[in-house]
């Protein structure tokens, strides 16, 4: 039986499933306090964090009995890989935990805009009626501008694809012949053209 200790608001199905057959710490606030972390940490076997806890070279180091480092989430920003492939230590993520629902958020903001929804509703529930005040326009037709296309670009612009709309993207990293661009019909450009040819960018 492994212990594992959790720093951060996690919870859910998994937690639970992982405390049916480990020993599993629940402390929501112990990224706040690195000494007391790193005190937490010693005899413990695998750790999970979200963005907040700092998994430093001295935390792993203390942690001498730790196997596993666990991000909840897609960056690595706050985890020292570098330390943790020197003790053996495996980093581990999930990069698709919040790919889906940024990428519909990025929609339901796009349709805000387009329609003055938020404004519209504050209107309406005002008592007024403004129906050429808040016609708005329609997604279907314009350009979307994505800046780095990655899991989440990928996922807008096979949206945006369904509203009828053309998706322009910049990429540093990527070439115009990568195969998830030509995919989705994707032209990729120069972020002072794309920001010059679109009606929405993100």
């Amino acid at each position: 039986m492994a212990r594992i200790l959790i720093t951060e608001q996690i919870d859910g199905a998994a937690v639970d499933l992982l405390s049916q057959n480990h020993e599993v710490l629940i402390e929501h606030r112990l990224w706040s306090d690195t000494e007391q972390l790193e005190a937490r940490s010693v005899d413990i076997d695998a750790i999970i964090v979200r963005n907040q806890t700092q998994v430093t070279a001295n935390l792993i180091q203390s942690a001498s009995h730790l196997k596993v480092i666990g991000r909840a989430g897609a960056g690595l920003d706050n985890i020292d890989c570098d330390a943790a492939t020197k003790a053996n230590v495996v980093v581990c993520y999930t990069p698709s935990e919040n790919s889906l629902s940024v990428a519909e958020l990025v929609m339901g903001y796009m349709l805000s805009l387009a329609r003055n929804i938020p404004t519209a509703d504050r209107s309406t529930s005002e008592g007024n009626w403004e129906r050429k005040r808040f016609t708005g326009s329609e997604l279907s037709g314009k350009t979307l501008g994505i800046i780095g296309f990655g899991r989440i670009g990928t996922l807008v612009a096979q949206r945006a694809n369904a509203f009828g709309m053309t998706v322009i993207a910049h990429d540093e990293f990527l070439t115009t012949d990568a195969p998830h661009l030509l995919e989705n019909g994707v032209e990729l450009m120069g972020i002072s053209d794309l920001l010059r040819q679109s009606d929405f960018d993100t």
